[in-house]
């Protein structure tokens, strides 16, 4: 909880620091950048965070072969990546060459299967630890960049840093774990086993992609059809709404081992229940702050010159009540099996968004593609499991949690199993 809390103090502090520093130009042209990178980087990360957590949950003794065989797949696409990013730049130039400076962060993302190891067994503090010294120390780096008055091309370069310092932090946690389990020494390579996982994965691999995309699509639009001025005013808005995405992520990677091990029982139905219902009532909290503080929080944060982006965070704002129950419904899907419909959601979703930001953009600039992401937002997370029977069950589970009742019963049973 911590370094939630810290991730959402000193990044939109931080964040908003160098979005003044910039300006509305300078900070679309970053966003649209790193809009870029992180559809890349969700390319790289092939979408096995749940199919290697499952596995390591049921199988400890092969947590070696298991986390060696996933980081060489990793690392093999990653170093692909990094390698067509070099010769894109040396091709195409401008903005590739700052994505292409950002390959070691792809390569370096790698190391995140020792996340999948905390993950499985239930201790995620020690990443979150690598992860705050990680953004302490960014933070201290974009600071001195302001005061230096750095291009923004440094700015660019301070995230493949931040991966840096976490990965470092990984390697460490992870070696002193190693000398307490010796399930965990010796990594390789298992041909077998990274066809069986790849299989599984592969949709979940397509839908992060095609999600990132959704989600980073708007700014790169705008930047291309619009203006970077026009992106940078987006990009602040959305910031505010996406500083808080990484909450659900985390939780969810939390309570998926817990998930997994209670899949098939009698408290699978009530403990989805009272997930959903809690992940509901979080998000709503959250968006009715941002809305009610959106004019002092804009002006107090970005000045006068992002006065646009009030009305943008109003809109984006709700994409935080789809996000959050999206988790819990990929979690869902994945104790399934249903990795594939996975992907349908976020190749349909993808459409309808990038279909409306052509639509909306050219009239409504920054707000039509906020309009577009939420549209996309609530198809993908809420209507797009009702077309299917194997999906309707998720649904119903968020369905149930706008009436709060449901997700109260399944608590107070849960509590009487508890006492048992």
């Amino acid at each position: 909880m911590l370094e939630k809390v810290l991730r959402v103090v000193v990044g939109v502090s931080v964040g908003a620091w160098v979005a003044r520093y910039l300006g509305p130009s300078d900070y679309g042209a970053l966003s649209s950048v790193l809009g870029i990178f992180s559809i890349i980087v969700a390319v790289a990360a092939l979408g096995m965070d749940s199919v290697v957590v499952k596995r390591l949950v049921r199988s400890p003794a092969l947590s070696g072969e298991i986390l060696g065989t996933v980081f060489f797949i990793k690392l093999g696409i990653s170093i692909a990546i990094a390698f067509v990013l070099l010769i894109g730049a040396l091709i195409f130039g401008g903005k590739w060459v700052w994505v292409a400076l950002l390959s070691l962060g792809v390569i370096l993302q790698s190391f995140n299967v020792i996340d999948f190891l905390f993950q499985s067994k239930i201790l995620s503090k020690y990443i979150a630890i690598a992860n705050v010294a990680a953004l302490l120390l960014v933070s201290i780096t974009r600071i001195f960049l302001i005061y230096i008055e750095a291009d923004v091309v440094a700015f660019v370069l301070v995230f493949s840093f931040e991966i840096l310092i976490a990965t470092a932090g990984y390697i460490y946690f992870y070696f002193h774990m190693m000398v307490r389990d010796e399930n965990l020494t010796g990594w390789k390579f298992n041909a077998g086993l990274a066809k069986q996982i790849a299989k599984e994965s592969w949709p979940l691999t397509f839908s992060a992609v095609l999600g990132g995309l959704m989600m980073k699509s708007d700014v790169i639009m705008l930047s291309s059809m619009v203006g970077e001025s026009s992106a940078g005013v987006y990009a602040a808005a959305a910031k505010l709404t996406e500083i808080f995405f990484v909450v659900p992520v985390v939780i969810g990677k939390t309570l998926f081992p817990i998930l997994a091990d209670k899949a098939g029982t009698d408290l699978e139905h009530d403990l989805y229940q009272l997930c959903y219902t809690m992940f509901l009532g979080a998000s709503v909290i959250i968006v009715g702050v941002l809305i009610i503080s959106a004019p002092t929080v804009v002006h107090l944060l970005y000045g006068e010159q992002y006065e646009a982006s009030i009305a943008v965070l109003m809109v984006h704002s709700w994409c935080l009540v789809f996000v959050f129950l999206r988790v819990m419904s990929g979690n869902w899907f994945v104790m399934n099996g249903l990795q594939i419909y996975s992907l349908y959601r976020s190749l349909t979703a993808v459409f309808i968004n990038i279909g409306l930001n052509l639509y909306l953009i050219p009239s409504y600039y920054e707000i039509g593609a906020a309009v577009s992401l939420l549209v996309s937002v609530v198809w993908a997370t809420y209507l797009f499991p009702l077309f299917f029977g194997d999906t309707r069950k998720c649904f119903e589970y968020q369905t149930m949690s706008y009436f709060l009742v449901p997700g109260i019963i399944s608590f107070k049973r849960l509590l009487k199993y508890e006492k048992k």
